[in-house]
Protein backbone atom coordinates (compact mmCIF):
# COMPACT_ATOMS: atom_id res chain seq x y z
CA UNK A 1 0.00 0.00 0.00
CA UNK A 2 1.24 3.15 -1.30
CA UNK A 3 1.60 6.58 1.34
CA UNK A 4 -1.10 7.60 -1.11
CA UNK A 5 -3.38 5.30 0.71
CA UNK A 6 -2.68 6.25 3.81
CA UNK A 7 -5.90 7.95 6.01
CA UNK A 8 -5.54 11.57 6.28
CA UNK A 9 -5.25 12.84 10.04
CA UNK A 10 -9.07 14.41 9.50
CA UNK A 11 -9.97 10.66 8.84
CA UNK A 12 -8.34 8.98 12.07
CA UNK A 13 -9.34 12.49 14.45
CA UNK A 14 -13.03 10.96 12.95
CA UNK A 15 -12.63 7.54 13.77
CA UNK A 16 -11.24 8.23 17.20
CA UNK A 17 -14.51 10.32 18.04
CA UNK A 18 -16.74 7.31 16.55
CA UNK A 19 -14.99 4.59 18.49
CA UNK A 20 -14.77 6.65 21.81
CA UNK A 21 -18.89 7.25 20.99
CA UNK A 22 -19.07 3.51 20.45
CA UNK A 23 -17.33 2.94 24.27
CA UNK A 24 -19.47 5.82 25.92
CA UNK A 25 -22.75 4.09 24.57
CA UNK A 26 -21.49 0.12 25.60
CA UNK A 27 -20.45 1.35 29.06
CA UNK A 28 -23.94 3.25 29.25
CA UNK A 29 -25.91 0.27 27.79
CA UNK A 30 -23.32 -1.68 30.39
CA UNK A 31 -24.51 0.73 33.10
CA UNK A 32 -28.08 0.23 32.48
CA UNK A 33 -27.91 -4.06 32.38
CA UNK A 34 -25.83 -3.90 35.38
CA UNK A 35 -28.33 -1.26 37.77
CA UNK A 36 -31.45 -0.46 35.53
CA UNK A 37 -30.33 3.32 36.01
CA UNK A 38 -31.22 5.54 33.79
CA UNK A 39 -34.56 4.17 32.61
CA UNK A 40 -37.04 5.78 30.61
CA UNK A 41 -38.88 7.32 33.47
CA UNK A 42 -36.35 8.78 35.29
CA UNK A 43 -35.05 10.07 32.27
CA UNK A 44 -38.32 11.65 31.64
CA UNK A 45 -38.57 12.91 35.22
CA UNK A 46 -34.79 14.62 34.84
CA UNK A 47 -36.15 16.33 31.57
CA UNK A 48 -39.18 17.63 32.94
CA UNK A 49 -37.97 19.02 35.87
CA UNK A 50 -34.57 19.90 34.84
CA UNK A 51 -32.71 18.34 37.31
CA UNK A 52 -31.90 14.99 38.77
CA UNK A 53 -33.09 13.51 42.20
CA UNK A 54 -31.08 12.76 45.05
CA UNK A 55 -30.53 9.21 45.36
CA UNK A 56 -32.62 8.69 47.90
CA UNK A 57 -35.61 10.54 46.93
CA UNK A 58 -39.14 9.46 46.72
CA UNK A 59 -40.30 10.52 43.16
CA UNK A 60 -39.27 7.81 41.08
CA UNK A 61 -41.61 4.90 40.26
CA UNK A 62 -39.14 2.61 41.27
CA UNK A 63 -39.05 2.20 44.58
CA UNK A 64 -35.72 2.87 46.81
CA UNK A 65 -33.61 3.40 43.83
CA UNK A 66 -29.85 3.59 44.61
CA UNK A 67 -27.09 5.34 42.35
CA UNK A 68 -23.67 3.94 43.93
CA UNK A 69 -21.35 6.92 43.02
CA UNK A 70 -23.74 9.73 43.89
CA UNK A 71 -22.13 11.42 47.31
CA UNK A 72 -24.33 10.55 50.01
CA UNK A 73 -24.58 13.65 51.99
CA UNK A 74 -27.30 16.66 52.64
CA UNK A 75 -27.16 17.38 48.36
CA UNK A 76 -29.00 17.33 45.36
CA UNK A 77 -26.90 16.18 42.52
CA UNK A 78 -26.66 15.89 38.88
CA UNK A 79 -24.57 14.15 36.08
CA UNK A 80 -22.66 16.38 34.28
CA UNK A 81 -19.30 14.88 31.68
CA UNK A 82 -19.56 11.52 33.80
CA UNK A 83 -19.25 13.33 37.16
CA UNK A 84 -21.77 13.81 40.00
CA UNK A 85 -22.39 17.47 40.26
CA UNK A 86 -24.51 19.63 43.37
CA UNK A 87 -27.65 21.07 41.91
CA UNK A 88 -30.00 23.30 43.19
CA UNK A 89 -33.34 21.61 43.66
CA UNK A 90 -36.74 22.91 42.79
CA UNK A 91 -38.09 25.61 45.35
CA UNK A 92 -40.79 24.43 47.44
CA UNK A 93 -43.97 25.80 45.55
CA UNK A 94 -45.80 26.73 48.46
CA UNK A 95 -45.77 27.32 52.60
CA UNK A 96 -49.03 27.33 54.48
CA UNK A 97 -50.54 29.60 52.31
CA UNK A 98 -49.21 30.69 49.09
CA UNK A 99 -45.69 32.38 48.70
CA UNK A 100 -45.59 36.29 48.32
CA UNK A 101 -42.17 36.72 48.10
CA UNK A 102 -40.26 33.68 46.89
CA UNK A 103 -37.86 31.88 48.21
CA UNK A 104 -33.90 31.66 49.18
CA UNK A 105 -31.33 28.93 49.12
CA UNK A 106 -29.35 28.05 52.04
CA UNK A 107 -25.19 27.01 51.31
CA UNK A 108 -24.38 23.83 50.24
CA UNK A 109 -24.43 21.43 53.37
CA UNK A 110 -26.59 23.42 55.02
CA UNK A 111 -29.23 21.93 57.35
CA UNK A 112 -32.02 24.17 55.96
CA UNK A 113 -32.31 23.97 52.80
CA UNK A 114 -34.58 26.54 51.47
CA UNK A 115 -35.52 29.74 53.42
CA UNK A 116 -39.12 31.21 53.26
CA UNK A 117 -38.97 34.94 52.28
CA UNK A 118 -42.40 35.38 53.25
CA UNK A 119 -42.88 38.42 55.64
CA UNK A 120 -39.32 39.11 55.65
CA UNK A 121 -39.96 42.88 55.49
CA UNK A 122 -42.95 43.11 58.50
CA UNK A 123 -41.32 45.24 60.41
CA UNK A 124 -39.40 47.10 58.05
CA UNK A 125 -41.07 49.96 55.42
CA UNK A 126 -40.79 49.22 51.85
CA UNK A 127 -39.13 52.01 49.79
CA UNK A 128 -41.55 54.08 48.13
CA UNK A 129 -44.62 52.54 49.33
CA UNK A 130 -46.83 51.49 52.07
CA UNK A 131 -47.26 47.60 52.28
CA UNK A 132 -50.62 46.70 52.79
CA UNK A 133 -49.76 45.20 56.53
CA UNK A 134 -47.45 44.87 59.00
CA UNK A 135 -46.81 46.50 62.35
CA UNK A 136 -45.16 49.74 61.61
CA UNK A 137 -45.72 53.34 61.98
CA UNK A 138 -46.48 55.03 58.44
CA UNK A 139 -44.25 57.43 56.97
CA UNK A 140 -46.90 59.77 56.27
CA UNK A 141 -49.99 60.94 57.54
CA UNK A 142 -52.69 57.90 58.42
CA UNK A 143 -54.33 57.06 61.74
CA UNK A 144 -52.76 54.32 64.15
CA UNK A 145 -54.85 51.37 65.30
CA UNK A 146 -53.75 50.86 68.96
CA UNK A 147 -51.58 52.79 71.50
CA UNK A 148 -48.34 53.30 70.78
CA UNK A 149 -46.07 52.54 74.16
CA UNK A 150 -42.53 53.44 74.88
CA UNK A 151 -40.43 52.71 77.52
CA UNK A 152 -40.56 54.66 80.62
CA UNK A 153 -37.66 57.20 80.26
CA UNK A 154 -35.45 58.14 82.92
CA UNK A 155 -34.32 61.76 82.77
CA UNK A 156 -35.00 64.83 81.34
CA UNK A 157 -32.50 64.44 78.88
CA UNK A 158 -33.02 60.76 78.50
CA UNK A 159 -37.23 60.95 77.95
CA UNK A 160 -39.12 57.47 76.69
CA UNK A 161 -40.65 59.36 73.97
CA UNK A 162 -38.67 62.10 72.49
CA UNK A 163 -39.55 65.01 70.05
CA UNK A 164 -36.55 66.60 68.11
CA UNK A 165 -34.01 65.72 70.53
CA UNK A 166 -33.36 63.44 72.86
CA UNK A 167 -33.97 66.37 75.81
CA UNK A 168 -37.58 67.07 75.09
CA UNK A 169 -40.29 64.62 75.15
CA UNK A 170 -42.68 62.53 77.60
CA UNK A 171 -41.67 59.81 80.40
CA UNK A 172 -42.64 57.69 82.84
CA UNK A 173 -41.18 57.66 86.11
CA UNK A 174 -41.68 54.54 88.52
CA UNK A 175 -43.92 56.18 90.42
CA UNK A 176 -46.25 56.64 88.06
CA UNK A 177 -45.48 60.36 87.04
CA UNK A 178 -45.53 61.36 83.77
CA UNK A 179 -42.92 64.04 83.38
CA UNK A 180 -42.37 66.60 79.94
CA UNK A 181 -39.24 68.16 79.31
CA UNK A 182 -38.43 70.73 77.26
CA UNK A 183 -34.71 71.26 76.21
CA UNK A 184 -33.70 69.16 79.27
CA UNK A 185 -36.07 71.11 81.88
CA UNK A 186 -38.57 69.35 83.55
CA UNK A 187 -42.04 71.09 82.58
CA UNK A 188 -44.67 69.38 84.01
CA UNK A 189 -45.36 66.37 86.56
CA UNK A 190 -48.54 64.56 85.90
CA UNK A 191 -50.04 62.40 88.48
CA UNK A 192 -53.58 60.54 88.86
CA UNK A 193 -54.95 63.07 90.56
CA UNK A 194 -52.71 66.31 90.52
CA UNK A 195 -50.93 67.82 87.66
CA UNK A 196 -47.96 70.01 88.56
CA UNK A 197 -46.32 72.99 86.70
CA UNK A 198 -42.42 74.18 87.17
CA UNK A 199 -42.72 76.78 84.74
CA UNK A 200 -44.63 80.29 84.93
CA UNK A 201 -48.53 79.76 82.89
CA UNK A 202 -49.52 82.16 80.56
CA UNK A 203 -53.17 82.20 79.23
CA UNK A 204 -52.38 84.94 76.84
CA UNK A 205 -55.21 86.88 77.74
CA UNK A 206 -58.13 84.32 78.39
CA UNK A 207 -60.13 83.78 81.75
CA UNK A 208 -58.87 80.46 83.62
CA UNK A 209 -62.13 79.07 83.80
CA UNK A 210 -63.83 76.65 86.65
CA UNK A 211 -61.72 77.76 89.73
CA UNK A 212 -62.53 76.35 92.65
CA UNK A 213 -63.19 77.84 95.76
CA UNK A 214 -59.25 78.75 97.93
CA UNK A 215 -58.83 76.55 101.33
CA UNK A 216 -55.20 76.79 101.83
CA UNK A 217 -53.19 80.11 102.13
CA UNK A 218 -51.58 79.45 98.80
CA UNK A 219 -54.77 78.76 96.36
CA UNK A 220 -55.48 80.53 93.52
CA UNK A 221 -58.64 82.92 94.34
CA UNK A 222 -61.65 83.20 91.99
CA UNK A 223 -63.83 86.16 91.57
CA UNK A 224 -66.78 85.27 93.78
CA UNK A 225 -64.36 84.71 96.83
CA UNK A 226 -62.24 88.53 95.79
CA UNK A 227 -65.34 89.65 95.95
CA UNK A 228 -66.42 88.18 99.33
CA UNK A 229 -63.02 89.28 100.93
CA UNK A 230 -62.01 92.40 98.49
CA UNK A 231 -63.64 95.60 97.60
CA UNK A 232 -64.84 94.74 93.83
CA UNK A 233 -64.47 96.98 91.48
CA UNK A 234 -66.93 99.84 91.06
CA UNK A 235 -67.97 99.21 94.73
CA UNK A 236 -66.65 103.09 96.17
CA UNK A 237 -63.76 101.48 97.62
CA UNK A 238 -66.39 99.14 100.15
CA UNK A 239 -66.81 95.45 100.32
CA UNK A 240 -70.22 93.66 100.36
CA UNK A 241 -71.62 93.87 103.90
CA UNK A 242 -74.72 92.30 105.08
CA UNK A 243 -77.88 94.26 106.29
CA UNK A 244 -77.77 94.85 110.17
CA UNK A 245 -80.77 93.35 112.37
CA UNK A 246 -82.31 95.09 115.07
CA UNK A 247 -84.22 92.29 117.05
CA UNK A 248 -86.94 93.45 120.00
CA UNK A 249 -87.31 91.28 122.71
CA UNK A 250 -91.07 90.40 122.20
CA UNK A 251 -91.97 90.10 126.26
CA UNK A 252 -90.97 90.29 129.20
CA UNK A 253 -88.53 87.93 130.28
CA UNK A 254 -87.51 87.01 134.45
CA UNK A 255 -83.83 86.15 135.20
CA UNK A 256 -84.37 84.14 138.27
CA UNK A 257 -82.21 84.97 141.39
CA UNK A 258 -80.21 81.00 140.82
CA UNK A 259 -78.11 82.70 138.85
CA UNK A 260 -78.93 79.92 136.09
CA UNK A 261 -78.41 81.64 132.34
CA UNK A 262 -81.31 82.73 130.55
CA UNK A 263 -81.94 83.27 126.91
CA UNK A 264 -83.37 86.10 125.83
CA UNK A 265 -83.02 86.17 122.00
CA UNK A 266 -81.87 84.25 119.25
CA UNK A 267 -80.45 86.76 116.47
CA UNK A 268 -80.79 85.19 113.06
CA UNK A 269 -78.31 86.73 110.38
CA UNK A 270 -77.50 85.95 106.70
CA UNK A 271 -73.89 86.82 105.51
CA UNK A 272 -72.37 86.72 101.70
CA UNK A 273 -70.96 84.19 100.33
CA UNK A 274 -67.10 84.47 101.72
CA UNK A 275 -65.99 80.91 101.17
CA UNK A 276 -63.09 79.87 103.77
CA UNK A 277 -63.42 83.39 104.76
CA UNK A 278 -64.37 83.62 108.87
CA UNK A 279 -66.58 86.73 108.97
CA UNK A 280 -66.72 89.36 112.00
CA UNK A 281 -69.77 90.34 113.77
CA UNK A 282 -70.85 93.02 116.66
CA UNK A 283 -73.78 92.06 118.57
CA UNK A 284 -74.56 95.26 120.45
CA UNK A 285 -77.24 93.85 123.79
CA UNK A 286 -79.00 97.08 124.64
CA UNK A 287 -81.38 95.82 127.69
CA UNK A 288 -84.21 97.97 130.14
CA UNK A 289 -84.93 96.12 133.68
CA UNK A 290 -87.32 96.12 135.85
CA UNK A 291 -87.47 94.75 139.36
CA UNK A 292 -83.86 95.85 140.31
CA UNK A 293 -83.47 97.50 143.82
CA UNK A 294 -80.50 99.61 144.60
CA UNK A 295 -77.43 97.83 142.74
CA UNK A 296 -77.76 94.34 140.99
CA UNK A 297 -75.42 92.19 139.41
CA UNK A 298 -76.12 91.47 135.76
CA UNK A 299 -73.97 88.40 133.87
CA UNK A 300 -74.15 88.99 129.39
CA UNK A 301 -72.66 86.19 127.07
CA UNK A 302 -72.92 85.10 124.06
CA UNK A 303 -72.03 80.86 124.44
CA UNK A 304 -70.06 81.06 121.03
CA UNK A 305 -66.49 80.49 121.90
CA UNK A 306 -64.22 82.31 122.54
CA UNK A 307 -66.82 85.42 123.42
CA UNK A 308 -65.90 85.68 127.18
CA UNK A 309 -69.00 86.47 129.73
CA UNK A 310 -68.71 90.70 130.86
CA UNK A 311 -70.70 91.88 134.10
CA UNK A 312 -72.72 94.54 134.36
CA UNK A 313 -74.07 96.41 137.67
CA UNK A 314 -77.65 97.90 137.06
CA UNK A 315 -79.06 100.73 139.56
CA UNK A 316 -82.55 101.14 140.31
CA UNK A 317 -84.55 103.45 142.70
CA UNK A 318 -86.79 100.56 144.10
CA UNK A 319 -88.09 97.24 143.07
CA UNK A 320 -90.24 98.34 140.57
CA UNK A 321 -89.33 101.22 139.61
CA UNK A 322 -88.03 100.41 135.61
CA UNK A 323 -85.28 102.63 135.57
CA UNK A 324 -82.16 100.10 135.69
CA UNK A 325 -80.81 98.84 131.81
CA UNK A 326 -77.43 98.94 130.04
CA UNK A 327 -75.70 98.49 127.00
CA UNK A 328 -72.83 96.08 125.72
CA UNK A 329 -71.17 95.18 122.97
CA UNK A 330 -70.00 91.49 122.17
CA UNK A 331 -67.60 90.65 118.74
CA UNK A 332 -68.31 87.59 117.31
CA UNK A 333 -66.29 85.52 114.63
CA UNK A 334 -68.72 83.10 112.72
CA UNK A 335 -67.07 79.86 110.95
CA UNK A 336 -65.17 79.69 108.05
CA UNK A 337 -67.57 80.15 104.92
CA UNK A 338 -70.73 80.84 106.86
CA UNK A 339 -73.45 82.59 105.11
CA UNK A 340 -76.26 81.91 107.67
CA UNK A 341 -75.45 82.10 111.48
CA UNK A 342 -77.80 82.27 114.59
CA UNK A 343 -76.46 84.47 117.36
CA UNK A 344 -77.96 83.22 121.15
CA UNK A 345 -77.95 86.02 123.65
CA UNK A 346 -77.83 84.86 127.52
CA UNK A 347 -78.02 86.68 130.60
CA UNK A 348 -78.16 85.62 134.63
CA UNK A 349 -77.84 87.00 138.06
CA UNK A 350 -74.82 87.65 140.51
CA UNK A 351 -74.65 88.87 144.07
CA UNK A 352 -72.48 91.75 144.64
CA UNK A 353 -71.99 90.91 148.31
CA UNK A 354 -72.71 87.66 150.16
CA UNK A 355 -75.88 86.48 149.48
CA UNK A 356 -78.51 85.29 147.04
CA UNK A 357 -78.52 87.42 144.14
CA UNK A 358 -81.91 89.72 143.04
CA UNK A 359 -84.09 88.68 140.15
CA UNK A 360 -84.75 90.68 138.34
CA UNK A 361 -86.72 91.15 134.71
CA UNK A 362 -85.96 92.52 131.42
CA UNK A 363 -88.46 94.50 129.73
CA UNK A 364 -89.72 93.18 126.35
CA UNK A 365 -92.56 94.26 124.10
CA UNK A 366 -93.02 95.55 120.19
CA UNK A 367 -92.45 99.29 118.73
CA UNK A 368 -95.17 100.85 121.14
CA UNK A 369 -93.27 100.35 124.41
CA UNK A 370 -90.63 102.99 124.95
CA UNK A 371 -88.33 101.07 127.15
CA UNK A 372 -88.27 97.23 125.57
CA UNK A 373 -84.62 95.62 125.14
CA UNK A 374 -83.21 95.19 121.62
CA UNK A 375 -80.07 93.47 120.31
CA UNK A 376 -78.59 94.88 117.20
CA UNK A 377 -76.43 92.33 114.99
CA UNK A 378 -73.48 94.47 112.39
CA UNK A 379 -71.75 92.69 109.93
CA UNK A 380 -68.11 93.90 110.46
CA UNK A 381 -66.35 92.01 106.88
CA UNK A 382 -64.24 89.20 106.34
CA UNK A 383 -61.23 88.86 109.28
CA UNK A 384 -58.26 89.14 106.84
Amino acid sequence: MSNSDAPTVDELTSRIYRLEHDLNRLLSERETALTGWPNEPTIAQGFMAGRWQRRDGDGYTQALVNIPEAPFDNNYYGRYQYTWQPVVEEAPAATSRRSTYGWARASAGSAVTWISLDDILANFQPVGEYAPAGDYLLKAGGQMTGPLITRDGGSATNPGLAIGENSTGFWRTSGNLLVTSVAGVVVTQIQPALAAFFVQVNFTGKALAAVGDPVLGDDALNLRTADARYAPVGSGGGDIRAKPVVYDVAADILIPASGAWTLIATVPITLPSRPGVTSLLMVSVNCNLSGVNNVAGIGARIPISPTPEQRIFGFGGTATDPSAGFSVNFFVASSPGATTFSIPVQLNAFPITGGSPPPYTVVGGNVLVLDRSQVVVVDLGPVS
